[in-house]
């Protein structure tokens, strides 16, 4: 990492070079320049080096939510257990109240006699449990969980502790907690017991599960031990999914500071806001805001005005009433009509189409090796057809190859060779900038004349393992997978980019729309809530509008 901050090397200069180092082998290697192939290497070692940290941060995350989710399984479980228990003793308290009324009782009769009577109905170690539940106490269930972790702490060490251990953790504003991790790291390398927690990390409502009456008893002193090294996994856990909490040396987990520009940067920002044609954020936030508020409030009486003049044909005002009924904005399909539409065109296969596609766009010339940019590619224009078609019908080149007259051997070299992310950005950006350039283009926009898109992603399976894939049981079950991120303008896939599958969306979004190279370019962006966060609003809230 040293030399890479010395040679002030920027992320897309980092990525680029250990992509070029993981696509050239050991004797392409030999051959660059000694320095050259020394920044390639470096590069790559340090990209991987992050996504390790990425990989274990990951696991360290899905080993605490497996324990957290089976001590609350264990929890819910006791709860359901002691609750049928108790409405069988309820059941039994009609017979206790008889005992008051029973005339074969006679006043002068023993207490105790009477007590061993109700102890006959209602066990003596079960009446304090219906008493608390008639007397409306809450009832604290928590206790069963803290129970699972103290029968289970060896999970705890075998699997979460050695995460903590290889993980370079750090903390945000939080220096009690930070002065924590590195106690209890300073613990387990000296082979000591586990340092209880900071009271000042601990929540009031938690503190009596994490203290001990007893600390003369050894047994109780290191339950209370094990229970924070827990409690510290849990606001390991929460800090990173807030972003309190991040793990040096890695790509998604890492600070929200190293985003942020260095101070020389910062103190002309002015300047350089001016320059990429971002005046608006030198003005104050007050201003700013200001504006929006004026903005928003002119937006909201527009739309009103319109809905009262009935100039929009989806609400109409009911008669005598100031409800409004709205009706459906997709109208049902015509089968018959689209029909006959489609019958006036000719049916052409998809190659006969790709083929058409090339020769308005030329998009295959795009399609060569990295390692020979300013070479004709060797590829030809079948062998190109038939990689695009065995990708795109997700049948991949070798079942492909086995069911045309296509050699494998010659399909996969041309997949690694010429199929790689440059050429295939190269090659959209020309089919969508031709596109953008037809004069029917102009009918795929709105009424307002400008350009919609959305970002969404789409989840795949994948049976190979790269850092990309990981496991999700919502969407792929026992299975592991992939997002594939895309940024869709007027029907066309203008930028894409594969991300893990436990990442959120709206980490990309800014990425996608600002990388878009292509020549069709979004006024307003639409995605749903996993895309969306306050930091994507106020970046593409001046120049955009996400919906």
């Amino acid at each position: 990492m040293n030399v890479i901050d010395k040679l002030e090397l920027s992320e897309g200069n980092n990525r680029y070079f250990a992509t070029r180092c993981q696509q050239l082998d050991i004797s392409r290697l030999r051959e660059l320049n000694k320095g050259k192939a020394l920044t390639y290497l470096v590069c790559f070692i340090a990209t991987r080096f992050r996504v390790s940290n990425d990989s274990l941060t990951q696991s360290f995350l899905v080993a605490y939510k497996d324990f957290d989710d089976r001590s609350k399984e264990y929890r819910d479980d006791c709860v359901r257990a002691q609750a049928l228990e108790l409405l069988a003793d309820i059941e039994n308290i009609p017979p206790m109240l008889d005992l008051f009324t029973d005339k074969d009782i006679q006043n002068n009769t023993h207490f105790g006699d009477v007590r061993d009577k109700a102890f006959g109905i209602i066990p003596e170690d079960q009446i304090p449990r219906v008493s608390q539940q008639f007397s409306k106490a809450k009832f604290d269930k928590n206790i069963f969980q803290w129970q699972f972790v103290d029968a289970h702490v060896n999970q705890l060490v075998k699997n979460i502790r050695p995460l903590l251990m290889a993980l370079e953790i750090g903390c945000r504003d939080n220096p009690l907690l930070q002065k924590q991790v590195h106690r209890v790291k300073s613990d387990v390398e000296a082979c000591t017991p586990i340092s209880h927690i900071d009271k000042r990390l601990v929540k009031k409502s938690d503190k009596k599960y994490l203290t001990s009456a007893d600390l003369n008893n050894q047994e109780n002193v290191e339950c209370m031990a094990n229970r924070s090294e827990l409690y510290l996994y849990a606001l390991l856990y929460s800090g990173i999914g807030n972003g309190d909490v991040y793990v040096e040396n890695s790509q998604e987990y890492r600070s929200f500071d190293d985003y942020l520009v260095d101070d020389d940067i910062w103190n002309q920002r002015d300047k350089y806001l001016e320059q990429t044609g971002l005046e608006w954020m030198s003005q104050s936030s007050e201003e700013y805001f200001g504006s929006l508020k004026t903005l928003i409030s002119e937006k909201i009486a527009s739309v009103s005005q319109r809905i009262i003049e009935g100039q929009n044909s989806f609400i109409k005002r009911k008669a005598k009433s100031n409800k409004l009924l709205w009706s459906k904005a997709v109208t049902p399909k015509d089968e018959e009509l689209t029909e006959r539409f489609f019958s006036n065109f000719d049916r052409k296969t998809i190659v006969n189409v790709i083929r058409k596609v090339n020769e308005e766009t030329e998009f295959f010339q795009h399609l060569k090796p990295v390692t020979n940019k300013n070479k004709k590619s060797t590829a030809s224009l079948e062998n190109l057809l038939a990689c695009i078609i065995a990708n795109g019908t997700f049948q991949g080149t070798h079942k492909f190859a086995a069911i045309s007259d296509q050699q494998y051997k010659v399909l996969k070299r041309i997949e690694e060779d010429c199929l790689h992310e440059d050429a295939l950005r190269q090659a959209n950006d020309a089919i969508t900038g031709a596109a953008v350039r037809l004069s029917i283009f102009e009918d795929f926009h709105l009424d307002d004349g400008k350009t919609h898109s959305s970002a969404d992603g789409q989840r795949y399976e994948s049976k190979y393992g790269n850092p990309l894939v990981g496991h999700a049981a919502k969407y792929y079950g026992r299975k592991k997978g992939a997002v594939i991120y895309t940024l869709v303008a007027s029907h066309f896939a203008t930028h894409g980019k594969v991300i893990p599958a436990r990442s959120h969306e709206s980490h990309y979004l800014f990425d996608i729309v600002y990388n878009n190279t292509s020549d069709l370019k979004a006024n307003i962006i639409s995605t749903n809530t996993h895309g969306t966060n306050q930091f994507n609003h106020a970046i593409l809230g001046s120049t955009t509008k996400a919906v």
